[in-house]
C-alpha cells in the first residue's frame, strides 16, 4: 500500500500497555513541537452521537448499546464484546479500517517534522504501513502502579530546555535533537 503524505514528517507509531506512559510520552513530544495523532481519540470521534459508525454498531448490537441520550454506552459495549470473540472481531473490522483511514488523512496534513501516532493496540489491530518507525513504551507492572512512576513526567521536564520553540523545525539540529530526545525518553521509560 502506497501512502501519500507530507515528506516533512516522520510518522512514529507509539504503543505500549495500559499505564505504560504513552500519554506522558505523547504529551511531552507535543510540548516539544511534535504533532500527535491519537487512535483512541479518533475512535471516540468516529462513534460519537449521530455518526454512521455508531448507527452500524446500534444496528448490530441493538438499542441497549446506547445511553438514553443516544450516545454510545461504552460500558455496555465492553460487556458485550469482552467475552465474545465474534462480536469483538466484528467491531474491530468496523472500527480499525476507519481509524487507519483517519490517521492517514491527518498525516497528509501534518507539517511537523515528527508526528507521533499513538496506537495502544498497534500490533493487535493490524497493518500500519504508513508508519516510519515504531516506539514501544514499556515498564514493569510493579512500577506502573507505583507512586514513583506517576512522578516520572516531572523528572523528564528537563528535556524541554533543549527544545527552544523559536527554532522549531528550522534547523538540521532540530531533527537530530528530536532523535536524541526520543532515544533518551524511551530509554528512561523502558529501563525503569
Amino acid at each position: 500500500m502506497s501512502v501519500q503524505r507530507s515528506h516533512t514528517t516522520l510518522a512514529i507509531g507509539l504503543t505500549g500497555g495500559i499505564g505504560s506512559g504513552k500519554t506522558a510520552v505523547s504529551n511531552l513530544f507535543q510540548q516539544l513541537g511534535a504533532n500527535v495523532i491519537d487512535a483512541d481519540e479518533i475512535a471516540r470521534a468516529l462513534v460519537s452521537k449521530g455518526t454512521p459508525l455508531l448507527e452500524d454498531i446500534r444496528q448490530h448490537f441493538g438499542d441497549d448499546i446506547l445511553d438514553p441520550e443516544g450516545n454510545l454506552n461504552r460500558r455496555a459495549l465492553r460487556e458485550t464484546v469482552f467475552n465474545d470473540t465474534t462480536a469483538r472481531q466484528w467491531l474491530e473490522s468496523l472500527l480499525h479500517p476507519a481509524v487507519r483511514q483517519t490517521i492517514m488523512e491527518q498525516l497528509q496534513h501534518s507539517t511537523a517534522p515528527y508526528t507521533l501516532v499513538v496506537i495502544p493496540l498497534l500490533v493487535e489491530s493490524g497493518s500500519y504501513p504508513f508508519l516510519d518507525r515504531i516506539a514501544v513504551v514499556d515498564i514493569p507492572e510493579s512500577l506502573r502502579l507505583s507512586a514513583r512512576y506517576r512522578g516520572i513526567t516531572a523528572r523528564l521536564n528537563w528535556l524541554k530546555r533543549f527544545w527552544p520553540a523559536r527554532h522549531h523545525g528550522k534547523h538540521a539540529w532540530h531533527r537530530q535533537m528530536m532523535s536524541s530526545i526520543t532515544a533518551a525518553l524511551l530509554t528512561l521509560l523502558c529501563d525503569r
